[in-house]
């Protein structure tokens, strides 16, 4: 299957019903081969056209449906529920990320397939997840901590990654605080770093980590407590968990 063609044609008002009919009929290890192949003008294209969808979705002239790269890739549905999408985009990104070099991999870094990978998700929940705060926060978390764990390994350091664990970390914590409870809060962000750090134990800051999610975490929950969204997690409250676990910190 030709890449460009089957891109214009998930783009389009009136789909190639050929296209459509070679999707049907291929694997998902066939489709995922395209995404190496893309041009960085066919990225760009992607992420602009995903963009535009979304802003004429929010103004109410577009219907949000699956256009974005990766949703009919693993579906091939418009009726899906999207966390399977997100759960598919994020599985795949780390199969493309641990594939093996010598078996004609194209690798991550510098790769133009990276910017789709870890911005379909995103897009996917924007324009099509429910207001169920718990398939939301579970989407964020997958998302989050896939990109941490990708960016960790390109750079080899601590880095741009503080920024993904702190959102990952602070989905987990929505996810879970159905009291408002500021312990369990407290412990989904440390599960959501473990489950990042868990192969590479203490070398990597484990505890700049649990800082940048607990500091990310109480920034978003504000955010969205402010925006309307029903989250019961106060400024006070957040800046308090914080602050709390700093003074342990310093206390050890």
């Amino acid at each position: 299957m030709d890449i460009s063609r089957y891109l214009r044609s998930l783009y389009s008002n009136t789909p190639d019903p050929l296209v459509d009919r070679e999707v049907g009929l291929a694997s998902w290890g066939d489709l995922w081969a395209l995404v190496p192949h893309l041009t960085q003008e066919e990225e760009e294209w992607i992420l602009e056209r995903a963009d535009q969808n979304y802003r004429l979705a929010q103004r109410g002239v577009l219907k949000p449906r699956g256009r974005a790269l990766g949703y009919r890739l693993w579906r091939g549905s418009f009726d899906e529920d999207p966390i399977w999408v997100v759960r598919a985009m994020c599985g795949a990104a780390l199969d493309f990320a641990l594939s093996d070099p010598k078996a004609g991999a194209v690798p991550l870094r510098g790769c133009v397939a990276s910017g789709v990978l870890l911005t379909v998700p995103l897009t996917v929940i924007c324009n099509y997840l429910s207001k169920d705060r718990r398939a939301l926060a579970e989407a964020m978390a997958l998302g989050g901590l896939v990109g941490c764990y990708i960016t960790s390994r390109l750079d080899g350091r601590v880095g741009y990654d503080l920024l993904l664990g702190a959102a990952a970390g602070c989905a987990a914590g929505l996810a879970k605080l159905s009291d408002g409870s500021i312990k369990v809060v407290e412990r989904a962000s440390a599960t959501a770093v473990c489950l990042t750090l868990g192969d590479v134990g203490d070398n990597c800051g484990c505890l700049d980590y649990l800082a940048s999610v607990l500091a990310g975490q109480a920034v978003v929950a504000c955010q969205m407590a402010l925006s309307g969204q029903g989250f019961g997690l106060s400024m006070d409250e957040a800046r308090g968990m914080f602050e709390h676990w700093a003074r342990g910190r310093e206390s050890q």
